[in-house]
This record gives structure tokens, sequence and C-alpha cells, in this order.
């Protein structure tokens, strides 16, 4: 991998949002002026996503080999994570009606925003278009929890189980409410690669535009740092420089 391209961090936080504060990280090349215009890529679990699957060095690869436009990545702080992601409303609203704009005005771009996030994570990226669709034009989701009552009964117990299974049902019985960019990854040895594929497939079968790729890996950060890399940089440039 090349050297990443320089780059400057800056945190902040979005407050009075329907889920309290929400904490960002904003990075951008070095050289890039507040006000320039440039893509924005979203990333629920960011800091972890950072450090543990090497996000923003992917990022500053891609650009710095011309492989990737210049751009910036918010780095999204989970905070209370399991009733945030797991189909919440409120953190959808937070997400798509605070978040969002408030960094899009600080940050302008010229592009849709695109959201990656996994996990529960994932879930939360895939609710949160579909219940504010036009938000973002592109979506990958990495060991997405799309739990189904026939292929995740060892996941009942979690305590947001019906808001979650509720969700997904809803993709699978109504139609899409957008057409965003999708890509979906998951590892061949775990539990979530059947209601991803499901997913996958079901989302094809609405009319999105679906990549897939799997690694030979569970449900961890290697596995979604590898998945990065196979996904990532085509869905960014399917919907910031589509082919005309």
């Amino acid at each position: 991998m090349l050297t990443d391209q320089p780059a400057h961090r800056v945190v902040a936080t979005v407050s009075d949002t329907p889920v309290g504060d929400i904490d960002v990280l904003t990075w951008s090349p070095a050289d890039a002026h507040i006000a320039e215009p440039l893509p924005m890529l979203f990333a629920h679990d960011g800091p972890e996503l950072d450090v543990f699957a090497e996000l923003t060095a992917l990022i500053g690869s891609c650009v710095a080999s011309g492989r990737l436009p210049r751009m910036r990545v918010t780095l999204l702080a989970p905070g209370d994570r399991n009733p945030r992601y797991a189909a919440s409303a409120a953190y959808a609203a937070a997400l798509a009606d605070h978040v969002v704009p408030l960094q899009l005005r600080a940050h302008p771009s010229e592009h849709p925003p695109v959201l990656v996030g996994p996990s529960l994570g994932g879930l939360a990226a895939l609710h949160a278009e579909w219940t504010h669709p036009g938000t973002f034009g592109g979506l990958l989701m990495l060991s997405g929890s799309f739990f189904t009552p026939e292929l995740d009964p060892q996941e009942k117990g979690f305590e947001f189980w019906e808001q979650v299974v509720g969700f997904v049902d809803r993709v699978h019985t109504s139609p899409a409410p957008s057409r965003p960019e999708v890509a979906l990854g998951w590892g061949t040895q775990e539990e979530n690669q059947f209601n991803n594929a499901l997913m996958a497939q079901r989302l094809g079968e609405l009319g999105l535009p679906v990549r897939t790729a799997t690694v030979d890996n569970g449900h961890n950060f290697t596995c979604w740092r590898d998945l990065l890399d196979l996904l990532l940089p085509d869905l960014l440039t399917r919907t910031w420089m589509p082919r005309t």
C-alpha cells in the first residue's frame, strides 16, 4: 500500500439530536480548504474502522495513487451502539436530519454522500437510507446484522430483536424507496453470511445496483479491512464517477 496522503483531522460533536450528542471526526486532505467542495464518506463505528480496519489509510492510498478523487471521511463514533444501530427511527433521523446536513454545511460537496458500516452499523446504514430516502448515494454494508427468524434463531435474545427483524422483513416485503449504489461483503466463516447473501439477493431483485464480495474469515475487523479493500473503491467510483 502506498503511503497515505497527508491529512488533517477535526473532532466535533453534533448536539441536540434525537439520540443526544454524536461525536464525529472529519478526515480531510492536508491541503484542502474548509470550503473546498469534496466528496464525503461517512462511516459507522468510524473510529474503530479506522484503527482496526485501516479505513483512512486505504482512502489516503487510493487518493495518492489517483485511484479515487480527493475526499473527506466523517468517522461517526457509535456512542450507545446497540440502541442506536438496531433499526432505530431516532438514530436514523439524527443521522439524516442533523449529522449529514451539518457536516455538508461545514464541508461542502457536489457529490452524494456515501455511508459504510459493519455489523449492526451495516443494518443502520440500510435503515437510514430506507427511512430517509435520498440521504445517501451509496451504501457499503459489511457483515450486516440482517436477522431473520428462519436464519438467526440464535439471536432471539438480543434486546432489539423485534425491531431488527421487523425492519428486515419490511425490506423483504416492500418496494425500495430509493436507488443508491450498494455493496455488501461478509466472511464465509460467520453466521451472518446467510442473511447477508439473502439481503444481497433481495436488493438486487428490487433493482438496486449491487456488488458483493466474501473473504475467508469471521465477524471481525480483519474481515472488514479486507472487504473494504475489495468493495469500497469500486462503490465510491460507481457513486461519484459513473460512466456516461
